[in-house]
Formats: C-alpha cells, structure tokens, sequence
C-alpha cells in the first residue's frame, strides 16, 4: 500500500490523547516515522489545552479514559471555534454502533478500532488530512471569491456614482448649450437695439416730416384767411390744405403708434427682472383684467375673447409680466389669426395642475400657423408681416418673459385652416432661474 509522505519542512501535525502510555508510545513511534509531527495528552482536559496551543492538525481521540471522557472531549473541542474544524479520529475498543453514533454525534469524523492496526490508521489519517486540506482550499477560494464579490460590489456602486455624475454633467451641459444657443441667435442686445434704433428711424421720421408739412400749410392758411371769403380760389386752395392738414394729422398719429407700439415690444424683452416684485394675485382676475384691457386699447377689433379660468387659483408670480404676456398673443391672434372681414374667437382658459404648477392656453380658430414657421415664431425678428408693421421680437419677448423671468415653459400647436393653440405651465411660486437674454 503506498503511502502519503509528507514533506519535513512542514510535516503534519497529530494530537494523540489516550491515557495509556504503552499505547501513546507504539503510536507516535510509527506516525513519526511516517512523517507526522506528534504531540501527546494522556487525559482529555490535558488534551483539550494542547489542542488550544499547538492547533493540531489531526486529533486521535482515546474514548475510555479518567475524567471526561473522549466523547466529552471531542463536544468541547468542537465548542470552541480555534479548534472546531480540526478533524477527531477516535480510538476505541468499543464496538457496539450506539458507540459508534454517540461518536458521530459528538463531533468525530472517523474511527479505529483497538488494538491499532498501523496501516489502517494512516489510511484514515490521511484520507482525513486531505480531507482538510481540501475544505481547506475551498474556503480559501471561497474567500477569494467573496472578495472578487465585494470588489465588483464596490467596482458596480463607484460606476453607478460616475454614471449618476455623468448624467449630471450631460445635463449641465445641455443646459450650458441651450444658453450658448440662444446667445447665437441674438449675437448679443447691441444687435437688438441697432434693428429697433432702424424701425424706429422711419416712422419718427415720417412723423418729423409731416410735422413740418403741416406747419407750412398752417402758414399758408394764416395768410389766406384775410381774402378767402371774396376769392372762389383760394376758397378752394383753403379747403385742399385743410384736406392736406387732416390727412397729415392721421398719418402723423398712425407713425406715432407704431412706434409707441415697438418701443413697449423693446421694453419686453430688454425687462430688468430685478425691478420686477413678484406678489400673489388671483388668476381669473389678471386674465379678465388684461382682456379688457386689451379690447379697451383696441376698439376697432370688436371678436369676442371667451375667458374659462378656474375660480380661487392663487399664484405668486409677476403679474405685470403675465399681463404684457397675454397682451402680446391676444394681439398676435386678432392681427394674424383671422382675415380683414373674417370672423373667429378667442378663448383663454385656466387651470390649476397642482399645487405647485398651473395651465394657462390662448387659442383662436383662424387661419393657423404652417408647419415650418412653427419652429420659428419664437425667434427673435422673425415675422410674417415684414414692412407691414411687423417687428419680429413679440413672440420673443413673450418667450422670454415666460421662460427666464417666470420659470415657465410655453408650447405652440396649430394646424393650418383649424386654428392656434399656445399653451404655457407656470409655476404657481415663482422663482426666476435666469435673466432674459
């Protein structure tokens, strides 16, 4: 039979307890020689403390011996966890199998029975040590592997954190693009006010001139007035100049109003948000205010404007702002939605989303707006009413005023032939999240 030998630079170590000397020695002599390093106890408390000092590598256990016996033995060395995974062979001249079970139960791994036989012994000896050596190494790489475990754990919660970061920084980003985007589209307010310094330029000075023409014609009827009642001609000289008079007076006013009109357009969009308070208001009440407000600068526009706001929906906010806001898209949709001679309607509807946010929809049923001017009725001086008093920048202003002073977001939808819906979600605690630009 061949057997295991064991390297001497790091041999086995065996735990012999068996209160028989003669026994102890004919063991150890032949395990020594079979390359096991042995230690001896001849009582099972002597063998217990040993266990505890010398961690064994294999205990054989005496069953029959003074004090506590080996099964007593083998239950406290199981106890205890220093020694607990230490294989125990009992030794035993016992034979009957509730013996052999106690033993079991107690904590043995195996048995040989006395007197020894040598051969035996080391073939359980050795079947057992590799046994260990085997739990051994699995433990070790169960170890090993918990650790891998735990480094993906850890390698998975330090990807989850950078994802999380970088999601965050794409959103930083986008947000840094949307701004440099709408940087682009006005190269800066020097811009702005050079095209609104040139729209102004031409109605002013068509006022200026008309001013002057009027004058002339003043003096020319001053001089006139002495003999105009005996002269037929400068009867009717008097009458054309009167007429001339009359019909620089209407232009003068109408050149006058369209450039009120684009300086208050000016005015939104280059608002100073810091002079602006915000304050609570009732909803309903600003929609209707503004409404007749409206319908009272507007005579001459005599459509109904249908207003549906729920009651009681308080919100702390800029309430000039919302005013100017619904003053510009009632007037984009009385002078773009509807013909000259057409007839339509314009609603205004309120509700509350929440507690935090409210809806806010213009709507018309005219004309509608193309698909691809959609995506562009928002962008400052873009108009469809070039030279017919169209400046380009009140959408723009109303884009602003919503979406940088009030911390809003604002929506269009229209289909051509149906009409145009605008809807805005504004909060109903503002907190302003950047100056227009």
């Amino acid at each position: 039979m061949d057997m295991v030998r064991f390297s001497p630079d790091a041999p086995p170590v065996l735990l012999i307890v068996d209160d028989t000397s003669a026994n102890l020695g004919v063991i150890a002599s032949h395990l020594e020689d079979n390359g096991f390093d042995i230690v001896i106890a001849q009582s099972g408390e002597d063998g217990i403390r040993r266990a505890q000092r010398t961690l064994p590598d294999l205990i054989l256990l005496d069953v029959m011996m003074p004090g506590i016996d080996g099964f007593e033995t083998c239950r406290r060395l199981k106890a205890m966890p220093e020694t607990a995974d230490i294989p125990v062979i009992f030794m035993t001249a016992l034979s009957d199998t509730s013996d052999k079970v106690t033993g079991f139960e107690a904590g043995g791994v195996d048995y040989v029975t006395k007197p020894i036989q040598i051969a035996e012994a080391l073939v359980r000896i050795n079947t057992h040590l590799g046994l260990r050596a085997v739990r051994r190494e699995l433990a070790q790489r169960n170890a090993a592997l918990q650790d891998v475990i735990e480094t993906r754990r850890k390698t998975e919660l330090a990807l989850k954190g950078a994802n999380k970061q970088l999601a965050t920084t794409i959103a930083t980003l986008e947000k840094a693009q949307t701004q440099l985007v709408l940087s682009a589209k006005l190269a800066g307010l020097g811009a702005l006010v050079s095209g609104i310094a040139h729209e102004l330029n031409t109605p002013i000075g068509t006022a200026m001139l008309t001013a002057s023409t009027l004058q002339e014609d003043l003096h020319k009827i001053q001089a006139l007035s002495p003999s105009v009642a005996n002269n037929p001609t400068q009867t009717d000289d008097l009458v054309q100049r009167l007429q001339n008079v009359d019909e620089g007076m209407a232009i003068l006013g109408r050149s006058l109003n369209r450039a009120g009109e684009l300086i208050r357009k000016f005015r939104l969009v280059a608002v100073d948000q810091m002079s602006n308070q915000s304050q609570n208001f009732e909803l309903d009440q600003l929609v209707r205010e503004s409404v007749l407000t409206f319908q009272a600068q507007t005579p001459q526009k005599p459509r109904p404007v249908e207003v549906c706001v729920g009651p009681s929906i308080t919100v702390n906010g800029y309430p000039n702002a919302l005013e100017q806001v619904l003053t510009q898209l009632l007037s984009n949709a009385f002078n773009h939605a509807f013909d000259a001679k057409g007839v339509g309607t314009v609603r205004i509807v309120g509700a509350a989303l929440d507690d935090d946010w409210v809806k806010l929809t213009v709507s018309d049923d005219g004309k509608g707006i193309a698909p691809d001017r959609i995506g562009k009725i928002f962008d400052p001086f873009y108009t469809t009413r070039l030279g017919q008093g169209g400046s380009g920048f009140g959408l723009y202003a109303v884009y602003n005023q919503i979406n940088y002073l009030m911390g809003g977001r604002i929506h269009v939808d229209s289909t051509p032939g149906q009409g145009t819906r605008i809807t805005m979600k504004l909060p109903r605690n503002t907190a302003p999240v950047g100056h227009p630009v």
